[in-house]
């Protein structure tokens, strides 16, 4: 080893030169990529390069404070006259301690960065603490940044219910509904009656406008009382009010479903849809077979299931009636005739509207009513199948001198006049009758029965240009009234 300032050979284990007196410094080797080996990665959390500093401010005060401290064993060496081996060893000892002090420094650096590593590492790898992070994320709106710290910690455990949660509403914040309902539907698997993650689902479902979704999720969801929230979004199935089976007589058929729901139906067996035909009234079923099937659309476009019902009726329709009675304007009034069958019943109306079993029966000829009428009349059979209606206008356009309110008066003030009069009787001019070349007024007794009025059998006949009342005896079978003078 030579002498850096004259060149001189110094000797082994001398620190000086002999000849000029230069003091000879030796560094250690150390290996030139250790300062690499030793800059490690961290992660976002671990600042490696304001460790690395912090650390080499400690290095460093501990080295000077030993090169001082050695320093002055040298002087006081030097002045007390040894000799330069005493020099020498000195200073083999404080390259040792130099040596040992660096390494002491590498160690220290290498123990706090491991414990800063460690901790870090397991912070990763813990559920609950990225569970922490992730929630953070989601409170402050980092949505994405939420779902990848989630997507690591379900790496981590995949059956950590609270991540598949939070994931599922991270993602219905960023109106990706398909995506959380999937992650909730593999919830609701294992836990199929908790409130809240159905609740979690239909929200979604809301947004998407899936309303289907919603109605096949609460069919199969026990819990009544969030059946009972929801309820607006399932349909009821379409209920018939006569049950299914084989029938002798006509049947009027009525359909039901929930409030402000449409209902369609087919008739042929097919399945229903919203092209169907549409339920306004009572389907009226008379001879042959149905098979009826109907299905209720609510409010939110939701389809109930198909209700169906077969009905055979076996019957035949009676014969139609024949109206005797010509159609026109009459005034002079005749009998209102009519040919029936003799095993079937007919009815009339004189309103307009068709005829049921529960309008006026025809039992003969009857007197034309005043004014002008739509008389309609149907047979119908003991099973309550009806013929076809047949109508006729007819006009009773009486030529008159007292008019309809008198009539009833008179028969009013006889009635009072004989003490025969009753406050639950009522008096209706409502017919026309010719007899012996005169026109009369029929006027009818009525009384009460429940909430209906009935005739009492009474009549009575005012002459349409005299006024002169009397009593008008009626003969069912043809029709025909007599008159009798009132006492």
């Amino acid at each position: 080893m030579k002498c850096p300032k004259c060149s001189n050979e110094i000797k082994d284990g001398y620190l000086y030169c002999d000849k000029c007196g230069e003091e000879i410094r030796i560094v250690p080797d150390f290996e030139a990529t250790f300062d690499d080996k030793i800059n490690i990665s961290f992660t976002d959390d671990i600042d490696s390069d304001v460790v690395l500093e912090e650390l080499s401010k400690v290095e460093t005060k501990e080295i000077d404070a030993e090169i001082n401290k050695e320093a002055t064993r040298e002087i006081d060496i030097k002045s007390s006259g040894l000799g330069a081996n005493v020099t020498n060893k000195t200073s083999d000892d404080r390259i040792i301690i130099k040596a040992l002090v660096f390494a002491g420094a590498i160690c220290v650096v290498l123990v706090i960065m491991g414990i800063l590593v460690n901790g870090r590492l397991n912070m990763y790898y813990s559920v609950d603490s990225q569970y922490e992070k992730a929630f953070e994320q989601y409170e402050s709106g980092r949505y994405d940044e939420s779902i990848k710290t989630l997507k690591h910690a379900l790496s981590i455990d995949p059956s950590d219910l609270r991540l598949r949660s939070l994931l599922a509403d991270n993602y219905y914040n960023l109106k990706k509904y398909d995506e959380s309902n999937a992650l909730l539907y593999e919830m609701l698997e294992l836990y199929p009656d908790d409130p809240a993650i159905l609740e979690k689902i239909i929200r979604n479902n809301e947004e998407k406008g899936d309303y289907q979704a919603i109605s096949i999720l609460l069919e199969n969801e026990k819990d009544s009382s969030l059946g009972d929230e929801y309820s607006k979004y399932i349909s009821e199935n379409v209920e018939f009010s006569v049950p299914a089976g084989d029938y002798y007589e006509a049947i009027n058929l009525e359909l039901y479903a929930g409030e402000n729901a449409v209902i369609y139906y087919t008739l042929d067996g097919s399945d229903p849809n919203d092209k169907s035909m549409m339920y306004n009234e009572p389907l009226i079923l008379e001879d042959g077979e149905y098979t009826i099937k109907a299905i209720a659309i609510n409010g939110f476009g939701i389809k109930s299931d198909v209700s169906e019902a077969t009905y055979y009726i076996d019957f035949d329709v009676p014969e139609k009636p024949i109206v005797l009675t010509k159609a026109g304007t009459y005034n002079v009034p005749v009998l209102v005739e009519v040919k029936i069958s003799d095993y079937d019943l007919c009815y009339y109306t004189i309103d307009g509207e068709d005829p049921t079993s529960d309008d006026m029966l025809y039992q003969g000829p009857f007197a034309m009513y005043i004014d002008k009428h739509t008389y309609k009349f149907a047979t119908i059979s003991s099973k309550g199948t009806s013929s076809e209606v047949v109508e006729i206008e007819l006009n009773a356009e009486l030529i008159t001198l007292i008019d309809m309110d008198m009539a009833k008066t008179n028969i009013i003030n006889y009635k009072t006049a004989t003490g025969t009069i009753s406050p639950d009787y009522t008096y209706k001019c409502e017919q026309a009758y010719e007899y012996n070349n005169s026109t009369y007024y029929i006027v009818n007794e009525y009384t009460k029965s429940g909430e209906d009025e009935v005739q009492t059998g009474n009549h009575y006949a005012v002459d349409v240009l005299t006024g002169l009342t009397f009593r008008a005896i009626l003969n069912k079978s043809t029709g025909a009234y007599s008159l009798e003078a009132l006492l």
